[in-house]
């Protein structure tokens, strides 16, 4: 699994466990998420509108196909349809409350 750095320029954090994206979870401001199911990667928007590579996982292990994303305080999880289970990430930002 790669880790990138957002267009910025600033670090990630670190991942403890042609893209079709399935879901989009977000922050305040406005940034959201966007799990893509292939390649295994999250993205997230920049504040200047653009598309920032989170993680990339070519061989599918860590983040395989990921479907789902959502927040739990500054944890962010993904579900992964390519194998049986969720990946929690270190966002760094706390998302949005569904409600």
């Amino acid at each position: 699994m790669t880790l990138a750095r957002f267009s910025s320029g600033g670090p990630l954090r670190r991942a403890r466990h042609s893209t079709t994206s399935e879901r989009i979870s977000r922050t305040d401001p406005f940034l959201p998420y966007v799990a893509c199911y292939e390649p295994s990667r999250l993205c997230r928007a920049t504040p200047d509108g653009r598309l920032g590579l989170l993680i990339d996982d070519p061989e599918a292990h860590t983040l395989c196909h990921p479907t789902n994303c959502a927040f739990r305080g500054t944890d962010l999880f993904t579900a992964n349809l390519g194998r049986w289970h969720v990946t929690r990430i270190d966002a760094g930002i706390e998302g949005l409350p569904l409600l």
